[in-house]
């Protein structure tokens, strides 16, 4: 069984921008709080919870719809390669090369 946030962001896919909303404002503070945690520094962090669901919206017609599919861990992953992007940039900086 899809999970109820599974089936709003296929709702987004076919055209419900209110679906896309709510997961938007569902999942925002969770987010902005684990990355403000690890990034110590909350304007980084908002810009990356930004960066999640801009990925989210581009990434709209890959998100699998197995019916097992968990909303929650497609996202997870957004989230973790996001922060994955800002470590390597960090690191690139302070060797100098960005």
């Amino acid at each position: 069984m899809v999970d109820d946030d599974a089936r709003l962001m296929l709702a987004f896919r076919d055209g419900d921008r209110r679906a896309f909303e709510a997961l938007f404002s569902r999942y925002t503070p969770r987010i902005l709080t684990f990355l403000t945690r690890l990034v110590r520094d909350r304007a980084r962090a908002e810009e990356l919870t930004q960066d999640v669901f801009v990925r989210a919206v581009e990434g709209v017609e890959r998100f699998e719809t197995r019916s097992d599919a968990r909303f929650i861990d497609w996202l997870a992953r957004l989230v973790q390669n996001e922060l994955s992007n800002h470590n390597r940039r960090e690191r690139a900086q302070k060797r100098g090369g960005g």
